[in-house]
């Protein structure tokens, strides 16, 4: 059993390993008693960070609001598969 605390814990890791040089970071969303973790854009002062998803957010493994334990289970089989590093390189603005 993953409690809530340990899934931030996680997703920090995760954030540290990954989004660290990226315009966009991984959150926790709670809601319907579940969470569920997703991709969403960088804040900097009062805004987003320019070329970043902004308030939008992208779901990483199952769309659904679960246990934090099925949540850190989809995050971890998300790296496993590859479609972590996917979903990150995707949604990164292209340079020009």
């Amino acid at each position: 059993m993953i409690t809530k605390k340990e899934l931030y814990g996680a997703v920090k890791q995760y954030n540290d390993r990954y989004c660290k040089k990226t315009k966009n970071r991984l959150t926790v969303s709670e809601a319907y008693g579940g969470c569920a973790v997703r991709l969403t854009g960088k804040k900097r002062g009062n805004g987003y960070v320019k070329g970043s998803l902004r308030s939008s957010e992208i779901n990483i493994g199952l769309s659904r609001y679960d246990t934090p334990t099925n949540a850190f289970t989809n995050l971890v089989r998300a790296e496993s598969r590859g479609d972590l590093k996917r979903i990150l390189s995707f949604y990164e603005a292209k340079k020009k």
